[in-house]
């Protein structure tokens, strides 16, 4: 996330970012994502009445672009399913490479930012 945070506000503090996790850090809603019994990201997924509200999804840099992020969505997307909500997100607007991997997963725009992204999937 670090050039996409530099790119949106112009800097990357990583004392911050790391005091920002652990403050929000709740662990019903955040998953660890393991890959051969190494971690190697993290998925964020908060459960609403009416939606399912995808916090985040962060692999680190040396396993993207393996399909990890579309195993991990599609997951997503069947537990939407499964109990008939739409899923909900927001990304940094400087992030099209996580936009295309949305968009291809059936996400639409539903909003812009100068930040930020807002897209959903349909119920």
């Amino acid at each position: 996330m670090c050039k996409y945070a530099e790119q949106t506000w112009g800097v990357w503090d990583s004392a911050q970012m790391q005091q920002g996790f652990r403050a929000s850090f709740n662990p019903e809603v955040h998953r660890l994502i393991f890959v051969g019994g190494k971690p190697v990201g993290i998925l964020c997924c908060e459960h609403h009445a009416v939606h399912i509200q995808l916090e985040g999804l962060f692999l680190l840099p040396e396993f993207q672009n393996q399909g990890i992020g579309s195993q991990v969505l599609r997951s997503v997307l069947a537990d939407a399913a499964s109990c008939a909500k739409p899923v909900h997100l927001r990304v940094l607007a400087v992030n099209t490479s996580a936009q295309r991997l949305y968009a291809r997963h059936g996400f639409s725009v539903s909003a812009v930012t100068a930040e930020r992204v807002f897209m959903d999937t349909c119920a």
